[in-house]
């Protein structure tokens, strides 16, 4: 789950720019922390770096490609928790289209401009019980193909999908393509047409 991560930054007297170094770490931190993305905003809270994962939950609350700001949702949910004295605070932003939200955690950086804030992101899929019960009915599928389905939906490339289930990429090809079987559908265009014409 998102949690409060401490950081040990070491930044050179008068410097205004954090090492290259120290935003390495801060990616491997990321990286280890599966299926969440970072985001280290500055004062303004304009993105000074994102990791792809990221970039990608941003995109599916509005952001465009290259665009330097966070969307006004997150804005305001950030401003928020760096304003409260609970740490441990995590709030749901939920996704415009397509059943998730998007976990938001900030945490205040100090002492390494020009960084103020790190800010972990990471998608958390709603029940959506309706469609669930419309697929199993209609298609047969099991509660872990339905997620499958759902992870797809989302946008999540196979690799993701992976690392996400922890499985590995061709395991997810496979059940993949078990899943078209049972929908009735030559590819993931159609699958994710076909989920979303049932959840209207």
């Amino acid at each position: 789950m998102l949690g409060a991560l401490s950081f040990a930054f070491e930044v050179n007297e008068g410097s205004d720019r954090l090492d290259p170094r120290v935003w390495r770490a801060i990616v491997t931190g990321a990286l280890a922390r599966s299926g969440e993305g970072l985001v280290v905003c500055d004062v303004d809270l304009g993105v000074l770096f994102s990791t792809p994962r990221a970039l990608h939950l941003l995109g599916r609350l509005g952001t465009t490609e290259g665009d330097r700001a966070l969307p006004e949702c997150v804005t305001l949910v950030v401003r928020d928790q760096l304003a409260g004295t609970d740490s441990s605070r995590v709030d749901r932003v939920p996704v415009p289209r397509g059943g998730a939200a998007v976990l938001v955690h900030s945490v205040p950086l100090r002492g390494v401009a020009p960084a103020r804030a790190a800010v972990w992101l990471r998608e958390e899929v709603l029940r959506d019980d309706r469609l669930y019960a419309t697929l199993k009915e209609r298609y047969a599928i099991s509660p872990r193909a339905f997620h499958l389905a759902q992870l797809v939906r989302q946008g999540l490339t196979n690799r993701q999908i992976a690392a996400h289930l922890r499985l590995t990429e061709s395991t997810v090809k496979v059940y993949l393509h078990q899943l078209y079987r049972e929908c009735g559908v030559p590819s993931r265009t159609a699958l994710i047409a076909l989920l979303d014409r049932w959840s209207r």
